[in-house]
């Protein structure tokens, strides 16, 4: 099992200190396999596994687990650039679905298909679940938006 303690957070703080963008990098993926794993998964494929018992402070640390989050972390950083992931997660921060989602769901938003009816729109800031919108061809391009 894994445990969070103290001493494990101040070593991953030096080597991010020491690494810049890069071993940030390689500390989110480590962070990333231990949250989105659980503890069972590491248990069975790792258990409390020394890496060189005769090693016990070797560059890697000594348990299985540590070296297997140090490979990845390192393999990452040797496939993409971490200043890359700087600027792509800076914008998914500054990226705002909802005004996309909010423009595409209006009463007045274009038919992705011709033709499409709209039932009970919910949206209570648009209109009431009580109507009912429906988009039908009137001949020319745009269709005809009618409340029913």
């Amino acid at each position: 099992m894994l445990a969070w303690t103290p001493v494990p957070w101040r070593r991953l703080l030096r080597r991010r200190a020491r690494g810049g963008p890069f071993a940030g990098l390689a500390i989110a993926r480590s962070v990333a396999q231990i949250t989105y794993r659980s503890n069972e998964v590491f248990d069975n494929r790792f258990a409390r596994d020394l890496v060189d018992p005769r090693a016990l402070f070797g560059p890697l640390g000594p348990f299985q687990v540590e070296s297997y989050l140090d490979y990845h972390g390192e393999k990452l950083v040797r496939r993409f650039d971490a200043n890359s992931y700087l600027v792509l997660t800076r914008g998914m921060d500054l990226h705002d679905l909802a005004v996309i989602v909010a423009a595409w769901t209006s009463p007045w938003a274009p038919s992705p298909t011709p033709g499409a009816h709209l039932r009970s729109v919910p949206t209570p800031c648009i209109r009431p679940a009580n109507r009912r919108l429906s988009v039908t061809p009137s001949g020319g391009p745009e269709g005809a938006v009618t409340t029913m």
